[in-house]
């Protein structure tokens, strides 16, 4: 899975390399540029943007200082898809070309014309070490390199790239999204003078961001413009295993950080948790007035999908213990945990308790989430009608 994960998204975490001539390294399928003398970051901006289908609009603004002037050849490797071959890839590009989209690329206010050439045409031609040859024979002979020329003069240049990238999926995730900032240290300043990034979620949507970007443990300072809640989650408000987090959800605006001289030591990454419940925070934990946790779905909801084994068989006997509005609750969990937005007063008091609960309109619940617990539960509550 991590390895899926990886190449699906290698591009949105590349950051462009420049030199007096050819540039690259690739850790992983990340790719980050070598040591640079020449050219420090003034300014760097980035801004995350979710559709409504899921792609992320990515923008990333740079001020860069160079101490000279010249023409300079920038580019980036794509690695071949594990699951297709380069040459069989759309376009013979090496990578799923329905995965991100709409490049584009802007030098000093005019866009660069991007080629394409082929990794095999780079080597042994004195662009990379002898043991970077070695690993890109390996790995990357069938990948292609994206290149271009940029004529930068001395003094400040900029440098503006977006594109649009659709993320990766998992089981316990609707969207992973990550980019690497750990690339700062290889300019000549090793930080940026003036960062910022805008992270930019839908209506509702409940998400997660770094806690720290930091190896000594300091909290990023996000703020929220507009309307929404954010909580810290340090360790001490966490299960054993878990690291700190943020939660944010939006009904408005965005979540944002700025700061002076920034110099990271880890990567962003953001997720949206799939039923938005989260099962990470100690049960007994409240925040800025909300709960997290509920022992009535941990002990038993959680529980009802396992009939047949023993924690599902002792789950359904609890049943008969509760309340018939515990019943109803525990019925509706699934709905709730997508968001669905109850007509019911009691059901909507009860769960707007919990920071992950966010009603919404437009929600669809898939059928094999929820089936068996309402089966088992509508068993119950028929009989006690009767």
């Amino acid at each position: 899975m991590k390895k899926l994960v990886s190449i699906m998204i290698f591009l949105i975490t590349c950051i462009f390399s420049f030199g007096n001539d050819w540039e690259f390294i690739s850790q992983g399928e990340h790719l980050i540029p070598l040591q640079i003398s020449d050219m420090a970051i003034k300014k760097e901006k980035i801004e995350f943007n979710l559709r409504d289908d899921r792609f992320m609009d990515v923008s990333v603004n740079f001020v860069f200082d160079s101490s000279s002037a010249g023409s300079r050849t920038i580019g980036f490797i794509t690695p071949p898809d594990e699951y297709n071959d380069a040459d069989n890839a759309p376009s013979g590009t090496g990578y799923d070309s329905e995965s991100i989209k709409n490049f584009k690329t802007i030098v000093n206010g005019k866009e660069v014309k991007i080629r394409i050439g082929k990794m095999d045409e780079f080597l042994n031609k004195g662009f990379f070490t002898a043991e970077e040859e070695k690993e890109y024979k390996n790995k990357y002979s069938k990948a292609s390199v994206y290149y271009f020329k940029a004529d930068l003069k001395k003094g400040e240049n900029t440098i503006n790239h977006s594109y649009s990238y659709r993320g990766a999926t998992s089981t316990y995730d609707k969207g992973e999204y990550q980019y690497v900032l750990t690339t700062i240290s290889k300019w000549k300043n090793k930080k940026v003078d003036d960062f910022e990034i805008i992270v930019n979620m839908r209506k509702n949507e409940l998400f997660s961001l770094p806690y720290t970007f930091w190896n000594d443990g300091k909290p990023i300072k996000w703020e929220i413009v507009g309307n929404g809640d954010i909580v810290f989650l340090d360790k001490s408000k966490l299960e054993e295993g878990y690291s700190e987090i943020v939660y944010a959800k939006l009904k408005s605006g965005y979540v944002r950080y700025k700061t002076k001289n920034f110099a990271p030591d880890k990567e962003f990454y953001s997720h949206i948790p799939m039923n938005r419940y989260i099962s990470s925070v100690k049960s007994d934990i409240k925040i800025n007035g909300y709960k997290f946790r509920d022992p009535l779905e941990d002990e038993i909801g959680t529980n009802l999908a396992l009939k047949g084994w023993s924690e599902g068989d002792k789950a359904i006997k609890e049943l008969d213990k509760l309340s018939t509005f515990q019943l109803e609750v525990l019925r509706n969990y699934p709905f709730a945990q997508y968001g669905h937005e109850f007509t019911r007063k009691d059901l909507r008091n009860y769960f707007s308790q919990f920071f992950w609960y966010e009603p919404n309109k437009q929600v669809y619940v898939p059928e094999y989430i929820y089936e068996d617990r309402v089966k088992i539960i509508d068993e119950i509550l028929k009989k006690r009608k009767k």
